[in-house]
């Protein structure tokens, strides 16, 4: 058989071309679809529907057998309260995505308060956090977190989920300096025996409280409402203060100062009518 070009018939003239061009192709691919994956920030279309059908797939084949050890339980979450410091950057303290770091990442991070997540069981929840997803910003807790604390902040997602949470964020930046929104600002002062004012009144609304340590040592910082998760405010070093807001409705506000101490230091309480 004579296999010499010059005697090839233009069917397998096609045939090479087209293995050439394929190879090439592929080839070209290998360089391209990289750069494209690691550059892009906005979602190829069904891009979104792919990735969420894949993460729902994996997390459910991974957890169906898993279940919460301690599900409604008040000191979980609490406990995750504390430990979604570490999501609250990404998914921000709200739980609805808008981290301050959320604008840099692609894929966004999930709101955790939308239907989707509510749709997922504890146990798919368990498992994203405790083992993160490949190729997003969303890393994987295991290695840094205990189970109980992952558990405590599924927890803590389902109260945010429910608005059983006390939720505070620090303010925005005001446009041009100026803040014009119509905000009830409370200046609370705390010292190492005593938060001064101990009692206030303010009405319903966006309410900003500037809590502001003079006194010589580091202060933890509780904000509770009955029937709401507290807010853990975190610690307050000496003459440092710290603006947080949110829209508070009708209630009895605590702010705790060391609760856990022994003995727990001062008191105040806010009113909103």
């Amino acid at each position: 058989m004579n296999l010499s070009p010059k005697t090839w018939q233009p069917w397998q003239w096609f045939g090479v071309g087209a293995l050439t061009g394929i190879t090439a192709l592929s080839l070209l691919g290998l360089v391209l679809t990289p750069t494209y994956l690691l550059s892009h920030n906005s979602p190829a279309p069904g891009e979104e529907a792919f990735g969420r059908a894949m993460v729902s797939t994996s997390a459910w084949l991974h957890s169906k057998d898993v279940t919460n050890p301690s599900p409604d339980d008040l000191a979980s979450e609490a406990r995750g309260a504390t430990v979604f410091r570490f999501c609250g950057g990404c998914h921000g303290p709200l739980g609805n995505g808008r981290g301050t770091l959320s604008l840099g990442l692609f894929p966004r991070p999930s709101d955790l308060t939308d239907k989707r997540t509510q749709g997922k069981s504890d146990g798919e929840l368990f498992w994203i956090v405790k083992n993160g997803l490949t190729f997003t910003g969303m890393v994987g807790y295991g290695k840094t977190q205990s189970d109980a604390d992952i558990w405590a902040v599924v927890n803590y997602m389902r109260a945010l989920q429910e608005g059983r949470a006390l939720v505070f964020s620090p303010p925005p930046p005001a446009a041009g300096g100026t803040d014009n929104r119509n905000v009830t600002v409370i200046p609370l002062t705390i010292s190492d025996d005593s938060v001064t004012p101990t009692t206030l009144e303010a009405s319903e609304g966006l309410t900003q409280l500037g809590l502001t340590n003079r006194g010589t040592q580091l202060h933890q910082l509780t904000i509770s409402l009955e029937g709401k998760v507290p807010y853990d405010a975190g610690s307050l070093y000496p003459t440092q203060t710290v603006r947080i807001e949110a829209e508070l409705k009708s209630g009895v506000y605590t702010i705790a100062v060391d609760s856990k101490a022994s003995p727990p230091g001062p008191v105040a309480t806010i009113v909103i009518k």
